[in-house]
């Protein structure tokens, strides 16, 4: 059986994939991890640690759930334990076993970006909440698009968001999308909205391969819905990702957009690759560090695409 059930009485609730996935793109291989069903219903909670003024809002919020709801787990991302363990299998064991992902939007933070992806690609409910009053990323996050049709929840403070919640664990899943197989054009490629080097370098590899693509292209089409992004990931046999170096213009949308289309593919069992271009010496994000494949010359490119790819 790949699902198992936890509910509470007369409430309906989704099953959970608890049978490790038989390819996963972080290890190159068929998970080697165990999955435990939870005693009672999980609420994950996945937020930036900075603005402290909004983690810390968040975090008593949760506590005020722990009082209001105690037949619920109210689980905030920093009690993932990662001593010993990759810290991706620690997230991903945690989406797998929570009823619901509430994900922070306020300000943009490419783990959560992924952390999302990945919740939407198992299906899994996922409840964005944001302080509309922090206006730093608004634009960003018009301009990624996928997110702006699934709606959030506002808050100002602790108890008002606290309050929001309370029956979130209840909150449905997306409605599943009917598979389309782009058996002709099997990989999805997401291309950087500047044609550097290293971008052109990769069409050219793509071209030559034996297996054949097809594209999103932010030039030609501005917005890439949320609907679509399922569509396309849940139809393809891998996703590439174009990213560019974070002091592009125009590269903190699309490499958002990015990192949560490669979350849903990655969850998806999907062959992913994340190729990153690097102008300066960059930290990437943890979730997905051991996934991206980095450059700084165009030449490399070529040989940095694997198999599944070539």
């Amino acid at each position: 059986m790949s699902h198992a059930e936890v509910s509470k009485p007369g409430v309906p609730v989704r099953e959970l994939p608890l049978v490790p996935p038989t390819f996963c793109q972080y290890v190159g291989e068929q998970c080697d991890q165990i999955f435990h069903a939870p005693t009672k219903p999980q609420v994950f909670f996945a937020y930036a640690s900075a603005p402290e003024a909004i983690a810390s809002t968040i975090s008593a919020a949760i506590e005020l759930l722990k009082q209001k709801e105690p037949g619920i787990e109210w689980l905030p991302w920093e009690v993932v334990d990662p001593r010993g363990q990759v810290i991706f299998c620690r997230i991903c064991s945690s989406l797998r076993s929570s009823q619901t992902l509430v994900a922070d939007i306020t300000t943009l933070n490419f783990n959560l970006m992924f952390e999302i992806g990945f919740a939407l690609g198992l299906g899994m409910p996922v409840v964005t909440v944001r302080d509309a009053t922090v206006t730093g990323d608004q634009r960003v996050f018009s301009d990624i698009g996928v997110l702006d049709t699934l709606g959030y929840v506002q808050f100002h403070n602790s108890e008002e968001l606290a309050e929001a919640l309370r029956k979130v664990w209840e909150t449905p899943s997306l409605p599943a999308i009917p598979l389309r197989e782009y058996r002709d054009q099997p990989i999805y490629l997401l291309k950087a909205p500047i044609p550097v080097n290293g971008s052109i370098a990769l069409g050219s590899a793509l071209k030559k391969s034996r297996i054949r693509y097809r594209s999103f292209d932010v030039v030609e089409t501005p917005r890439l819905s949320l609907h679509d992004a399922r569509r396309q990931v849940a139809g393809s046999k891998g996703v590439v990702a174009d990213l560019l170096d974070p002091t592009r213009v125009r590269a903190a949308a699309h490499n958002a957009r990015c990192a949560l289309v490669c979350g849903m593919a990655m969850s998806q069992q999907k062959a992913v690759l994340m190729l990153q271009e690097e102008l300066s010496d960059i930290a990437q994000p943890l979730d997905y560090r051991d996934v991206v494949k980095s450059y700084k010359n165009a030449a490399n490119v070529p040989g940095l695409i694997p198999i599944p790819f070539n």
